[in-house]
């Protein structure tokens, strides 16, 4: 038994699919980005959502990019105590390690509000 397929794909444009979907996600999502009628959304509302999106993605962006100076200001930390075994070194980057340890604690609770 055959099943059934919502639409027949066209085999001579392999990027028919790929046009179909983009078309798709548009119609679903003009609504909530694009006013349409009089009495939808206002442009303030739509100017707001693309804010809220810009800077969701910069924040993700940032959360990111703080992970991996973290990872190397680890390693850099490891290096001090375990290859170096200097304590005094260690000593006077601690205070550092915790300033980072905070700003991640602030993103991370900056972008789950978001």
């Amino acid at each position: 038994m055959q099943t059934p397929s919502v639409r027949e794909q066209n085999t001579t444009n392999p990027f028919s699919v790929l046009i179909q979907f983009w078309q798709d996600v548009k119609v679903v999502a003009q609504p909530y980005w694009y006013p349409t009628k009089a009495e939808g959304r206002a442009f303030s509302d739509v100017i707001r959502s693309w804010g809220m999106l810009i800077s969701l993605v910069l924040l993700i962006v940032v959360i990111v990019g703080a992970n991996a100076a973290n990872s190397y200001w680890n390693r850099y930390v490891i290096d001090i105590v375990i290859e170096q075994r200097d304590l005094d070194k260690y000593n006077s980057t601690l205070w550092v390690s915790s300033l980072i340890i905070v700003g991640m604690v602030l993103l991370v609770t900056l972008l789950r509000y978001v």
